[in-house]
């Protein structure tokens, strides 16, 4: 659309001109030539006759309602649905009695009853309708439930139901049978961990995949690195088929945001839930599994067979057992003689497997560095040359180790060689998927990307020390891991940052990142973390200081990059962070030339596809801040319909029509998009933006002492956030608290006076 008064161009979706804001006229929203030939038809007109297929689906519906009003005769019954459970419970016992005994079948009927009611009584607890339980046999029971929520923390909780309760079952024919000496009770009990452990496999349709519905890709990185720890000292071969199809799991699956839907509280509980769950059962199937060896019965073999075939399979295997015994006589000698060779010869094996050990090593370490490199626009230079030599140093460093406590009689080489081949695999494998994925973070500087990946390798290292209880690698990996931060202090800082980040805490991570910025020495790292600064400085509606992080990390990559990295500068997501820091500052020209720029970036740009996206949503808080309610509103909407599957972005758009509406006026709507978008979201930072938009509902509704209390709301969460702050000010200031409001609005304009909420705050 072109504007009538300034003559520029403007993107659809919107109700005024960006630039200028002169209103456009009405638009209908629809085709009047469709619209009259579509009122001119009649809405359905059914043929007399009828088709066949029409008049066979009308038999068949008949036969069908017919079917529902029996089954409904039948629902009339008092015990109806106990006869059906009942009902089909006896069946599952007979077909499983037929191959373990009635004992065995009646028990294990039971435990998986146990195991069903669990989920019945707290589908029952949170109201969600469901059938009763049926039992299918040699498969188990199933229940369904006619109303499924969308809410994760009922599917959850429902998932957990079932084993938590089937695990009971299991600890209780336990203690019996330790009571009474029976082993079938012990064997009954391991039958349960079994069955209930499998039930904890996270693929639908089993629990294991309710349960984890409220998982996090991070919460669920934190579960598999528990798990494994415990089954790498316990042994549990189903915990470890939980184990890999959660780890399979994990690498496929997208983070869809439905885990948003649950408060951050609930993940935490679930996953403490889900990890005693596994632990418990798993240890409870291995302490068991001789009973249950025992307990279950094994087909016939010698007894129903005639003497004369028992004693001829007795001749065969006492035959094949010596034959075994003298081939293994016959090649023990040359065996001894590869592994235990003399002085000369022992010398001579070593010699060519330590030069055998480097070439691979060598190998591995160069691939790394190559793709390490490619990830990162770089050239396989001398930095990668230096990344090698590193590396193999370490290994000298090894040889020297060992060496040394050779000396006093221990040998370590072999548990410290094979570490460190494991390490440098898994740094292999870690830099091909880096380059892989490249396209996801393509600021990340080509130290960074080494650091990760060194990272995995020495992770690598450890858990084969925790899995052998070898000090000796885990020593020595410490003294390298002191050594390495020591010489690069910053990077603890950084990742001290990344820990806060994750938790929320922005004022951390924005001064440890700070921090570890002074320290750092390389240039493309530096201009790294300046990006990481602007981050959390826009996301506190922080203009200034953003945009002066963004041109340092220009200047930097501009003086020390490559032509590649300077050209990141110039993506979509860099642009947008900007043009962000220009509307902050009130530089709406500028904002939106950048919007421009970043409608004419490369189509090879990651998010090259959602450039239209993120200059309208650019617009709807450029309007915002121009005080265009509608135009916000607008741009905003057409936002909306684009991303209606992303549900953490689907949140914010919500809240931000919240905001539009109650700068508009239009109370009541506001208040539904706060709901909705509590609906779509339980993070933190959604709560926080609700709780502040709520703030200026209630100031506009004439409710201080309510504005007061959600504006505060979203400074504890938020301390450093800039509107909040302002919001919380203002609120203090209609409740009646005039020099507290005062000191806060005071404060905010003296510390950011081109800030748009800086001068929001003077003007107050």
């Amino acid at each position: 659309m072109t504007c009538t008064h300034c003559g520029r161009a403007n993107l659809e979706g919107g109700v005024r001109c960006t630039y200028c804001g002169t209103p456009f006229p009405p638009r209908l929203d629809f085709d009047l030539n469709e619209a009259a030939s579509s009122s001119v038809a009649p809405p359905f007109s059914a043929p007399s006759g009828g088709s066949p297929i029409i008049r066979r689906a009308g038999f068949i519906g008949t036969l069908a309602l017919l079917a529902f009003k029996l089954k409904s005769l039948f629902v009339l019954f008092k015990f109806g649905k106990i006869a059906v459970t009942l009902g089909s419970m006896l069946l599952f016992i007979v077909a499983d009695a037929k191959l373990f005994g009635w004992r065995f079948g009646v028990g294990v009927a039971l435990s998986i009853f146990v195991h069903e009611m669990g989920h019945v009584y707290v589908n029952w607890r949170k109201g969600i309708p469901q059938s009763a339980p049926m039992f299918i046999p040699f498969v188990g029971a199933v229940i369904f439930v006619k109303r499924f929520p969308d809410d994760p923390t009922i599917e959850s909780e429902s998932g957990a139901g079932g084993p938590a309760a089937g695990m009971l079952a299991a600890l209780f024919c336990l203690v019996v049978g330790q009571v009474t000496g029976d082993r079938f009770w012990t064997g009954l009990a391991s039958f349960g961990f079994v069955i209930n452990l499998f039930n904890l496999v996270p693929f639908p349709p089993l629990d294991g995949s309710h349960i984890s519905s409220v998982f996090s890709p991070k919460i669920w990185n934190a579960v598999l690195i528990t798990l494994l720890l415990w089954v790498i000292k316990v042994p549990s071969a189903m915990l470890w088929l939980v184990l890999i199809v959660g780890f399979i799991f994990r690498l496929g699956e997208g983070d869809g945001g439905r885990h948003l839907l649950a408060p951050p509280i609930v993940r935490i509980r679930m996953a403490f839930v889900y990890i005693f769950l596994c632990v418990t059962l798993g240890y409870g199937s291995e302490a068991t599994s001789a009973s249950r060896r025992q307990v279950l019965p094994r087909p016939e073999t010698q007894q129903t067979r005639s003497p004369l075939v028992a004693s001829d399979l007795e001749k065969t295997r006492k035959s094949n057992q010596s034959s075994r015994l003298q081939s293994r006589q016959s090649i023990t000698p040359q065996l001894d003689a590869f592994l235990n060779p003399s002085d000369a010869g022992r010398q001579q094996v070593l010699s060519i497997f330590r030069v055998f050990f480097f070439l691979i090593t060598v190998g591995l370490w160069s691939l790394t560095a190559f793709l390490l490199a490619s990830a990162s626009n770089r050239r396989f230079g001398l930095k990668s040359f230096g990344f090698i030599g590193a590396m193999i140093s370490v290994l000298g460093l090894i040889y020297v180790f060992d060496s040394l406590f050779f000396a006093f009689g221990e040998h370590y080489g072999g548990a410290l060689l094979g570490a460190y081949f494991a390490a440098a695999l898994v740094a292999f494998g870690s830099a091909v998927y880096g380059w892989i994925n490249r396209a996801k973070d393509p600021a990340l500087s080509l130290f960074l990307r080494t650091v990760r990946c060194v990272g995995w390798a020495a992770g690598t290292a450890l858990l084969i020390a925790y899995g052998f209880s070898n000090v000796a690698i885990f020593g020595f990996v410490a003294v390298l891991a002191l050594l390495f931060y020591g010489r690069f202090r910053w990077l603890a800082f950084a990742r001290l940052a990344t820990w806060a980040q994750d938790f929320g805490d922005t004022d951390l991570a924005l001064r440890s990142t700070q921090r570890a910025l002074a320290l750092c020495h390389d240039p493309e790292s530096a201009a790294y973390l300046n990006l990481t600064i602007a981050r959390l400085l826009t996301a506190n509606d922080c203009g200034g200081a953003a945009l002066a992080a963004l041109d340092a990390r220009s200047q930097l990559l501009t003086l020390y990059g490559t032509p590649e990295a300077v050209a990141v500068t110039r993506s979509i997501a860099e642009l947008e962070l900007r043009t962000i820091a220009l509307t902050l500052l009130e530089r709406y020209e500028e904002a939106l030339s950048v919007c421009e720029a970043i409608l004419q970036a490369q189509a090879t740009d990651p998010m090259g596809r959602a450039r239209l996206l993120v200059v309208h949503f650019r617009l709807s808080q450029i309007a915002l801040f121009r005080g265009w309610a509608d135009e916000a509103k607008a741009q905003t909407e057409w936002c909306l319909r684009v991303v209606k599957q992303n549900k953490p972005m689907a949140a914010i758009l919500r809240g931000r029509l919240a905001l539009s509406d109650a700068l508009g006026g239009n109370l009541p709507e506001a208040i539904s998009q706060c709901e909705q978008a509590l609906a779509l979201s339980r993070e933190s930072s959604i709560k926080a933006m609700v709780s502040s938009v709520r703030a200026e509902i209630s100031l506009k509704s004439a409710a201080p002492a309510e504005a007061e209390k959600e504006a505060l709301s979203a400074v504890k969460a938020f301390p450093l956030h800039l509107a909040y702050r302002y919001r919380y000010g203002v609120a203090l200031g209609a409740n009646g608290k005039g020099a507290e409001s005062k000191t806060i609005l005071d404060a905010l304009a003296h510390d950011f006076p081109n800030e748009h909420w800086g001068r929001l705050s003077a003007e107050a």
